[in-house]
């Protein structure tokens, strides 16, 4: 299985991750230069940092994967 990345706000595209961690250290690295809470955001939960930045995620197939890939290369 692979994780999906989904922008609610439509300015990113979909891409596909590994493991939802792999997606919330993208997500922590992404949002890092405008987070100006006092919390450390490289804490906060996939669900906590999806719902900061208007994100969400789901779980696909390798083949959902492949498929999403090679939509990007077009």
């Amino acid at each position: 299985m692979k994780v999906s990345r989904i922008d609610l706000e439509g300015v990113c595209c979909e891409r596909v991750y590994d493991s939802e961690e792999d997606l919330r250290l993208q997500l922590v690295d992404y949002h890092r230069i405008d987070w100006e809470e006092s919390r450390e955001i490289s804490n906060l939960s996939l669900k906590e940092i999806c719902l900061y930045g208007g994100w969400r995620w789901e779980h696909i197939t390798e083949k959902e994967a492949v498929e999403i890939m090679e939509s990007e290369d077009e």
